[in-house]
């Protein structure tokens, strides 16, 4: 049990600010790090990727796996399923008004999902900057 709590650990602590990438700048990741574009399945609708790891603190950075949701399994919960695509959706509101639109959406968010309010909150804002970066980029 000790060290499924160090992975969990480790696993947010690499992953808590993952945050949506314009195309241009995954193509420019990929170049970087020799990572064929057209091997990611780059959803559109997130600007995250559906087959790769998007933390470039993560040893699996950008790498592809067929088994990418295992991989997701350390971060699943942490914030619900659609979380970016319900943000990116609404980006032109207020953090705060975004965050009250979870806790309706998502009974018992944030606590429901093992995250504080302030953790909540802050990755909300992040979120939303992160998209409003990619809008100007």
């Amino acid at each position: 049990m000790a060290l499924e709590k160090h992975y969990s650990k480790l696993f947010v602590e690499q992953h808590w600010n993952v945050q949506p990438l314009s195309k241009e700048e995954l193509v420019a990741h990929c170049e970087r790090k020799g990572v064929v574009f057209d091997t990611l399945l780059f959803d559109e609708a997130s600007l995250l990727c559906k087959n790769a790891c998007l933390s470039p603190l993560c040893p699996f950075f950008l790498q592809t796996s067929e088994k990418f949701n295992r991989h997701l399994g350390g971060w699943q919960g942490k914030m619900p399923l659609g979380f970016h695509r319900f943000v990116k959706a609404r980006a032109t509101q207020t953090a705060d008004k975004l965050y009250d639109l979870a806790i309706t959406k998502w009974k018992g968010f944030p606590g429901k999902f093992d995250v504080t309010p302030e953790f909540a909150r802050t990755y909300i804002e992040n979120t939303l900057k992160s998209y409003a970066l990619v809008k100007t980029v």
